[in-house]
């Protein structure tokens, strides 16, 4: 299991989990007669369950006990994990080391990015954790919503918006079928075939001809107009 800046995976012979983290290899679980049967990562977490049926993190070299042996549905990110505690029902998050209990009751639905949380809670209101703060975005939930880096991308009766830096910002009122997330920008293309860049909290108009194909890399928006008609947009520049 592979994240951005670790990876885990399990030694036959010694039984052990282990990790490859800060350029060496460490043991972080023994007395594994076979592989854990989950083992997720986030781009510097490893969240797993233990032989003893435990829900674990790895994070900044330590191990952390999420203390359940109970844990059915769960998901990591960079920094941050969330699962649900079925002993108790209550939702729980870990966010840079810190262990918080969320919610009494399950949610209908949750999904980590980078350093955030999204979910619908028990009672369908729409909610968001970034950067250890709790944002309520709506007390209904949404028609769908997507975290990917460091972005949360959802809708509403056919509005689209994004939770960028702390706050809802809406970017269309069209429906958007065809777009690509990367890093905390966003392009797409909108109902005319414009193709669109949300970026550092706005939106970019980057071409009215519709590309044959883009692809966004980071903050580097590459795309295509015609046979040979390559470009790539970057800082406000196109080359």
């Amino acid at each position: 299991t592979t994240g951005d800046s670790l990876v885990g995976f399990y030694d036959d012979y010694a039984r052990t989990l282990k990790v490859y983290y800060d350029g060496s290899v460490k043991e972080i679980g023994t007395n594994f007669f076979n592989p854990p049967d989950t083992m997720i990562a986030g781009s510097n977490t490893l969240l797993y369950i233990d032989p003893n049926g435990y829900l674990k993190i790895f994070y900044n070299g330590a191990v952390t006990d999420l203390g359940t042996n109970l844990a059915t549905r769960y998901a990591a990110g960079s920094d941050i994990a969330a699962w649900v505690d079925d002993n108790t029902q209550s939702f729980r998050a870990f966010y840079k080391g810190d262990k918080a209990k969320l919610e009494a009751f399950p949610p209908k639905s949750f999904k980590c990015g980078d350093g955030i949380l999204a979910y619908v809670d028990n009672s369908g209101s729409f909610k968001i954790l970034s950067k250890g703060i709790l944002t309520i975005i709506s007390t209904f939930a949404p028609d769908s919503f997507v975290v990917r880096n460091g972005l949360v991308f959802y809708s509403y009766n056919g509005i689209f918006s994004v939770f960028y830096d702390g706050k809802p910002i809406e970017i269309e009122r069209n429906i958007l079928t065809n777009y690509q997330i990367s890093n905390s920008s966003l392009a797409y293309l909108d109902d005319l075939g414009h193709l669109r860049l949300f970026h550092d909290g706005k939106v970019e108009d980057i071409s009215i001809e519709t590309p044959v194909k883009f692809l966004l890399r980071g903050n580097v928006l590459w795309y295509k107009l015609g046979l040979n008609d390559n470009k790539i947009y970057y800082k406000g520049r196109t080359y």
